[in-house]
Order: structure tokens, then sequence, then C-alpha cells
């Protein structure tokens, strides 16, 4: 079922700008444009749902400090003439109306303008609103995943990084009209579900106000930062069907699309959104996510005697085989394990902030990630490093060649358990370690992007 919302148009919402211009180029003599806009209001803007998300299924149009119309302040590539222009206000204006207007990421975000230049990942909320109507929020990956997912009708949980996404959902996404012809094809999509995408081509951004590809490119900002000066955001091209998360200088100017809050989307930081449902803990086990855990107390601490099997998103089985999750449990990558937002302690940021002395993560009600005390302390009870009783359920990790989780190592011959705590290593975590041929457990520090096995600790 679609919903939409034609915008009133009686209510001219927002600001008016107001520009003089000496024009050059394709100029046409008018000096003075105002450029209106529907500001953030979503009753100004025409929605749809698509499966269990809602979106604007128009680009956002609201003028602040910040964002810029295509070509406004600056030159546009002209494809045609291979040289750039300088447009006259009336098609400056034109494209504002059809395209909505472009952002740079930190005003996209509502956030300090320095966020273009650092990590900024500690105020990124888990459905962060930005400048988007209240009750939206600008969409995460997750958010993106989930709607390509739905539209190339795969309906799988794949756990994307950037640079993938469906080969097919572009043309599902795109416009049935408004992209240009690529060597005489048409780029123009289905629209299948009413989502409207347009090109709406970018700019670099200050200082260079150069403007590229409306009519041939269409991105829209990710709330998922990237590196420092770095943020994601989806693309579709005029070129190919695919739909696909990139990342680039946050100073670049995108569009918008803003997803509705109430969506149910498992991609929250709360420590608790994301945590095993339906905990119940009896004498020698603990129940959740319609699992049953043995439970075992080792000197004064509780804790589980078999690795998590908790299905949610961003686990995997060992080499994505069902079989090794009933035998092994599930494997993690530790912003899964802890329940946070991905990517958010890159670098020179720490997540310090956003976890607890005993933090849930998405271990059962009255349970927590153990810390690397608590490992050691484990360690020190059965007798230093010496081995005791585990199934060694190996790891997982990024594969570069194919852009996704698809290298399996060591299980059978190494087990890796997360802790809670951060190494003094960018993007690292402290995760207890034992291997067959050393016959010893210790504590190491491993990239948090790595998948690992989970054993929860009764509070």
């Amino acid at each position: 079922m679609k919903t939409n919302r034609r915008f009133l148009s009686a209510a001219i919402f927002g600001f008016a700008l107001a520009l003089t211009f000496s024009c050059s180029g394709d100029g046409s003599g008018d000096d003075l444009i105002t450029l209106d806009d529907k500001g953030n209001d979503i009753a100004n803007y025409r929605t749809v749902k698509i499966g269990d998300q809602v979106w604007m299924a128009e680009n956002l149009n609201y003028n602040v400090t910040g964002s810029k119309c295509y070509g406004e302040g600056g030159i546009v590539y002209d494809d045609e003439k291979k040289d750039y222009v300088k447009l006259s206000n009336s098609k400056i204006k034109a494209y504002c109306d059809k395209y909505g207007r472009l952002y740079n990421w930190a005003t996209a975000m509502a956030l300090p303008s320095s966020c273009n230049s650092k990590n900024c990942a500690s105020q990124i909320t888990a459905k962060h609103r930005g400048i988007c109507p209240s009750g939206w929020h600008i969409p995460s990956n997750d958010d993106w995943d989930k709607l390509y997912l739905y539209e190339d009708g795969s309906g799988t949980e794949k756990y994307y990084r950037a640079y993938a996404g469906s080969p097919v959902a572009g043309k599902y996404l795109k416009a049935t009209s408004g992209w240009n012809d690529f060597n005489g094809i048409s780029g123009n999509g289905k629209d299948t579900y009413k989502f409207t995408a347009l090109p709406g081509g970018f700019g670099d951004g200050d200082p260079e106000d150069n403007f590229y590809s409306a009519g041939n490119d269409g991105s829209w900002w990710s709330a998922t930062s990237y590196y420092n000066y770095e943020a994601h955001h989806l693309d579709l091209g005029y070129v190919y069907d695919d739909a696909f998360l990139n990342e680039h200088s946050k100073s670049h100017l995108y569009s918008i699309r803003c997803i509705q809050d109430d969506d149910n989307l498992d991609n929250s930081n709360s420590n608790t959104q994301n945590s095993c449902p339906n905990a119940v803990t009896n004498q020698g086990t603990v129940s959740c996510g319609g699992q049953t855990y043995k439970t075992i107390v080792i000197g004064n601490q509780t804790w589980m005697a078999e690795n998590l099997n908790y299905n949610v998103k961003g686990s995997r089985c060992y080499d994505n085989d069902p079989a090794n999750c009933d035998i092994y449990g599930r494997l993690y990558d530790w912003y899964t394990a802890m329940a946070l937002l991905h990517n958010s302690c890159l670098y020179d940021d720490s997540c310090t902030s956003q976890i607890s002395t005993k933090h849930r993560g998405i271990c059962p009600e009255g349970w927590h990630i153990p810390r690397s005390e608590d490992w050691s302390d484990l360690i020190d009870f059965v007798g230093g490093f010496s081995t005791f009783a585990a199934l060694p359920g190996g790891s997982g990790h990024y594969d570069s060649n194919f852009d996704y989780y698809g290298v399996f190592d060591y299980i059978g011959e190494g087990g890796y358990w997360w802790a809670s705590s951060e190494s003094y290593m960018p993007s690292r975590a402290y995760v207890l370690q034992m291997s067959k041929k050393l016959e010893k457990a210790g504590l190491n520090e491993i990239y948090m992007d790595y998948l690992l096995s989970v054993r929860c600790l009764k509070d």
C-alpha cells in the first residue's frame, strides 16, 4: 500500500531568498530571482510507503544556510559544451523547483560545520533528525539497505558495505522521466513503488562551488559517517540500474530524502533496541530470542556456557552455513554485539560515552557483554592462560575484492569472543582469544568490523 500526500500549494512555507547575479553564459538578463522553498513541514511533501518504511517521495527543498540550488553562486559543467557555464537565474530556480536543494553533510545533519572535517559520530543519534521534518530523520546506511533490498525484490537480509548494494534496484527507484539517455538507451527507471528518484546532480561545495551531472546522477546523504572528512551516500546513475552506497567528502552538496521515524528498523544505538528479546533466566539456563542456553558458575561469575545464537541484522553464520550457527552460534561485529551504530567509533573517535559499565548490547535482559576485566578474572580463576571449555567458532572479516563479509577463517581452530572494552588502538576492541595450536587463552585487540563470537555474563 502506498500513501501519497500532495504538498499544500496554498501554504507557501519557508523562506524566500533574494539573490542578485551578474549573469553570463546562458544568462537571460533577469538580475533578481526569488527562490521559494517548501520548508521542512512534511505536509508540503509527497510521501510513500515502501514495505514497512515511509519515505519522502521527493527531495527536500528547505532553504537553510549551507544549502544551494544547482548552479546557485557558482558554475555548472556543461556536458555538451565541455566547459563550465553560469546558469541564468530562471534556470537555477527551475532546477531547485524540480530537484530540491543540495546540502553538505553537516548542514543535512544539523551539526556544526566543523563536522565536515572531523568525526562527529558521538553527536549522531540512532534516528538522527538533522534538518528533516519533526518525526522524520536522515536515513542511515541500514535504512538505505532495507529500501533497495525491498525494491530489488530479494527481501534477503544482507550485510552491505560501502560500494556494495543492489545490482537492479536503481531501475525501480528512478523516476519514469527526467533521466538522460546514454548511448541511445534511456536512463529512466520503472518507479515501481513511486519513490520517484530524480538526478539532481551534485556540487563540490565551498570553496569551488562547481556543479555537475544534473540529469545524469543523483546522490542522497546517509547519516552514517565514514572517515573524519567523508560520509556515506546513496548513488544512482543514468548508465546502470544499480543502487549502491558510496562515500565522498562531507563538503560535497547532495540531495536529501527523509524517512519516517516509526519504521520499526533495528538500527538503534540505545543498548536495548537490538537486545535479545523475551529473556527468561532459570536455574542453569537463560532463554531469549527463541533459544535456550546453558549457564555455568565460575568463581563469582555466571556465564553463558554456549555462544550466543541470536539472529540480529549484522550477524552471520560461519561460511554463511546455518549448520555452523547450530554448533558454534552466530558471529557478530563489535558494533552489532554492542548494539551501537556501525562505524561510530572510527579512527580517533571513541564510543566510551555510549558504553555502560555493564553494557547489555545484544545480550538478554540481566546479562551484559563482558569487559576485558571480566575476561581477565575468568582467565585468572581457571589458572592463568590454561584452556577452559569453549567451542572455536572462528571469525569472519571484510573481503576488499568482493566488498562484503565473505572471508571466514579458523573454525574448529580458533575462538574469539568480544569484550565491551575499546582498545587504545583506533577502531579496535578487546577480545578473548583461544587457539587450539597454542592451547592457551588471552586478551588481544581486533578491528571492530571483524565477525566474532559473543558470550554474555550475568549482571
